[in-house]
């Protein structure tokens, strides 16, 4: 039963799975290196660890997104959410550092 499944064609068609996993999970890695700097210097390692952490995750753990289901629209406004909760919290620090700085002078 199983004879069938290591054929040339189907190890081939394997080998190619794989090495597109790998052009997109370094294509992942890429892209967060560079959205991190975007983020302040003392938060850019932060921001690499736990977006490789959860680009990981989506791609070993994601499931299939179904066209319009709820899934589908409400996690991006979750991820939008979530940013902007963080990006704030970040702000409202380096504003705090900012102004402890303007008053020592």
């Amino acid at each position: 039963m199983t004879v069938g499944l290591l054929t040339a064609e189907n190890l081939g068609n394997l080998l190619m799975l794989c090495f597109l996993q790998a052009v997109l999970g370094f294509d992942n890695l890429l892209y967060i290196s560079i959205e991190s700097q975007r983020a302040p210097v003392a938060y850019q390692r932060a921001v690499r660890f736990w977006g490789i952490i959860l680009a990981l995750a989506l791609r070993f753990f994601g499931h299939e997104v179904v066209p319009m289901s709820k899934t589908t629209f409400y996690f991006p406004v979750v991820v939008l959410v979530a940013v902007e909760a963080v990006q704030s919290g970040y702000s409202r620090k380096l504003n705090a550092e900012r102004r402890a700085v303007a008053a020592r002078r």
